[in-house]
């Protein structure tokens, strides 16, 4: 609808954005610490018992790519969406290098629907179930 585009709601929507943004990343430091406190007080396996390495764990993520994009995803893919299994360490930049795409054609970069920022794309910010969305530079009139 074109009511988003008029008054005040278009003039507040980047502080709202950025505030989104914000918000989001720092719910992901508070996990990061949550989940590296709780590593550090798991007791040890076993003596006997075989460790599962934390790389061999893979993660699933949804990977979408938009308009001249959609080329560099699999076969399998349906309507510009696959989804693909990611290392748990895996950043943006590898996961885009893994299918070829040029780094200077993924413009816009999503996870879960909020910016990535382009100094954030080579930390790993993944979790099971994220969507990862990409889109080329477009330009319009």
């Amino acid at each position: 609808p074109e009511w988003w585009l008029q008054g005040a709601f278009r003039r507040q929507w980047p502080a709202l954005a950025k505030k989104r943004n914000a918000a989001a990343a720092a719910a992901r430091q508070t996990n990061a610490k949550i989940i590296s406190a709780r590593a550090l007080s798991m007791p040890a396996p076993r003596v006997g018992v075989a460790a599962r390495p934390v790389e061999s764990i893979a993660v699933k993520i949804t990977f979408k790519l938009f308009a001249s994009l959609a080329q560099y995803l699999p076969r399998d893919a349906v309507r510009n969406i696959v989804e693909i299994e990611i290392a748990p360490e895996a950043t943006v930049h590898e996961i885009i290098d893994r299918y070829h795409v040029p780094r200077p054609s993924a413009h816009l970069i999503l996870i879960n629907g909020l910016y990535v920022e382009p100094q954030d794309r080579d930390r790993p910010m993944l979790k099971p179930g994220d969507a990862l969305a990409i889109w080329p530079p477009v330009a319009g009139g």
